[in-house]
């Protein structure tokens, strides 16, 4: 494995950028082409050292090590309302309302530190002073306050299906799952048929639904995956008014499953039930209409 000059290094800790969780991107397999896009040029140095803020606090995922093209970058636009989209990137579409100019890298991961991405975890507090809140960093000024504190088995990945009552699915997790098509969680949830919950995490609205027939819960949740909406009314119209980055609000859980022989008037009988009990109606301020 090659040694790293500090003074060829510029340290990225790499956090929530109001648009696109970047922990969810490496899951995503989408992290090195994400991070090529900079606001400002922020990366005049041989190499990168990417760090990823884990939900523990000082405690940061190692993403690899890249480096940069002796042509520096270059200025393109940049889409400022919508989130991280694998085909167009951040680049401005028909939906786009802000574009600015931003700084597009060309860079490449160095396949020899693989051994270590995605499963070396380390230690750094970033202060509350400005100063330390600074996501780029010279490597010779910061190094040695990184502290080794583990060393995964495995590559970090989505988890596997933990069973039906044992999770809370962020939008953002399950574009993954459904793009991957991660067999323990696809096998499981289009085995079922039943009622789900999906909750707006910003204004805590819920909105009680259902799923039945071939596919299941999982044939269900693809579309809303892929829509955002689900062609929920209410839901739609939000992601008209503040577009689609808004779906990555919502987050999905599941109520209870039937088998997805269950006719359609059994398992709507149980969402009525729910909506009751839940009040996600629109007359309570939920998203349910009826």
């Amino acid at each position: 494995m090659p040694s790293l000059k500090p003074e060829e290094c510029k340290i990225h800790l790499a956090v929530w950028n109001k648009r696109d969780n970047p922990l969810d991107l490496f899951l995503a397999g989408e992290f090195t082409a994400w991070q090529k896009w900079q606001g400002r040029k922020n990366f005049e140095r041989p190499y990168i050292v990417s760090l990823i803020k884990m939900g523990e606090h000082g405690r940061w995922l190692f993403a690899g090590v890249h480096s940069t093209s002796t042509h520096g970058c270059s200025p393109v636009k940049c889409q400022e309302d919508q989130p991280w989209n694998k085909h167009t990137e951040y680049r401005p579409t028909s939906e786009s309302q802000t574009v600015k100019q931003v700084f597009h890298y060309d860079t490449k991961e160095l396949r020899e530190f693989d051994a270590l991405t995605g499963r070396l975890i380390v230690e750094f507090l970033r202060r509350g002073q400005k100063r330390g809140k600074q996501s780029y960093r010279l490597a010779e000024n910061c190094a040695e306050q990184f502290q080794v504190s583990e060393l995964k088995p495995r590559r970090l990945a989505v988890e596997e299906f933990p069973g039906f009552s044992n999770f809370i699915l962020p939008k953002s997790r399950l574009d993954i799952i459904v793009t991957q098509e991660i067999e323990s969680w696809k096998s499981a949830l289009s085995s079922v048929a039943g009622v789900y919950l999906i909750t707006d995490t910003k204004t805590g609205r819920h909105y009680v639904g259902s799923a039945y027939g071939v596919g299941g819960i999982w044939e269900r949740w693809r579309q809303y995956s892929k829509t955002g909406h689900g062609n929920n009314k209410n839901q739609e119209i939000i992601l008209q008014k503040h577009g689609f980055a808004y779906s990555l609000n919502f987050q999905f859980s599941i109520l209870e499953t039937a088998d997805t022989n269950a006719s359609e008037g059994d398992v709507r009988k149980r969402e009525t039930h729910w909506k009751n009990a839940l009040c996600s109606r629109e007359s309570y301020g939920g998203y349910n209409a009826k």
